[in-house]
């Protein structure tokens, strides 16, 4: 079908008058610049709102980055961590003084060339194996960083092979291998002896062994091939059981071997293992006792204190008033005692003076 020239020109008029009309409606919205699209959304969408923040940070200067950031250097977390190793002391050595599985001690050692004085270290437990040394460890790290050697010993309980007499010969075996070790940072001039519980009577023990008659099953202890008594400036007793008559723990009887002893030999065992029975004795010594401890309450210590002041001894006792059985050995006493006092007193101004850094 041909359609009428007349026809097409009046189609071809008609299409240019919309495409005008198109092109004006299109420029009168250009001219609003956009804000009657914006007025008309009434609450932007996440999307709209995400949209228009990118855009206001892209015509948004940055900000200048600070010069101590500009000039900051990269960190070196190796040196870092060499530095802040150099700083702490060394970690603590291991030593077997005897053949046993029980028979060692750790060495702490501050840091420095020292000679430091020394503290031999008995943890307690109720004299069982169920307790080893690691519940002195706190304690033994934080006297190593007020400059004191600390010698943690372990040795045979009851269970593991302590029964009578092998608890108190390994305790004396392992303090006395300070003399055959012969430790250049070990000043065995300046020496102390502290025991937590169980560990304070063995402390007080050692503090008194030299009253013991020499045909003692205790009076010696050539039966390890150790010899040569190391002596002490100061025993210090942590909630310790001075008298092994009482009942704190419920073992001290058969501790000593005692629980079918006649009467006679009893007196015997006591005057050769329970340090309220063997008085004088052979150094100064100090107790600290718990207000709250319902295990070795003050008055265990305190009849020591005064037993040990009658029989010429020199002995002091320190109560805590609100620390129970457990504080009085934790590495926080030391802040709430006189103990570090009375531990310069006695060993820093002795022999060979200070160790040095």
């Amino acid at each position: 079908m041909t359609v009428p020239s007349n026809n097409a020109n009046l189609l071809l008029s008609l299409f240019l008058i919309l495409f005008l009309v198109c092109a004006s409606a299109c420029s009168g919205a250009g001219d609003s610049g956009g804000d009657v699209q914006v007025k008309a959304v009434s609450v932007p969408s996440p999307e709209a709102e995400l949209v228009g923040e990118s855009e206001r940070s892209a015509n948004t200067e940055p900000s200048p980055i600070p010069d101590t950031v500009m000039q900051s250097e990269p960190v070196n977390e190796a040196e870092d961590q060499a530095s802040s190793d150099a700083a702490l002391p060394p970690a603590p050595e291991r030593f077997y003084w005897g053949s046993g599985e029980q028979q060692f001690a750790d060495l702490y050692l501050p840091k420095g060339s020292g000679p430091w004085p020394v503290i031999v270290m008995i943890h307690g437990g109720c004299w069982t194996a169920a307790w080893g040394l690691g519940l002195q460890e706190p304690l033994a790290a934080a006297l190593q960083a007020e400059g004191y050697a600390v010698w943690n010993i372990e040795y045979r309980r009851l269970g593991n092979g302590g029964e009578w007499p092998a608890m108190f010969l390994d305790v004396a075996a392992a303090s006395d291998f300070l003399a055959d070790l012969r430790h250049a940072q070990l000043d065995l001039n300046r020496m102390a002896v502290m025991g937590h519980s169980a560990g304070g009577q063995l402390a007080l023990w050692l503090a008194s062994r030299k009253q013991l008659h020499p045909s003692s099953e205790l009076g010696s202890v050539s039966a390890l091939a150790h010899h040569a008594a190391v002596d002490f400036r100061l025993a210090v007793s942590l909630a310790g059981i001075p008298d092994m008559t009482t009942v704190a723990c419920g073992n001290e009887l058969r501790v000593i071997g005692a629980d079918s002893l006649a009467d006679g030999e009893l007196e015997r065992r006591l005057s050769e293992s329970s340090p309220l029975h063997m008085l004088p004795a052979d150094c100064p010594t100090l107790l600290i006792a718990g207000g709250r401890d319902g295990l070795s309450p003050p008055d265990l210590s305190r009849a020591y204190v005064d037993a040990a002041n009658a029989a010429q001894s020199v002995s002091q006792l320190l109560v805590l008033d609100d620390a129970d059985h457990m504080f009085v050995s934790s590495a926080k006493m030391l802040g709430q005692s006189n103990l570090l006092a009375h531990l310069r007193e006695a060993l820093m101004g002795a022999a060979n003076g200070a160790g040095q850094e």
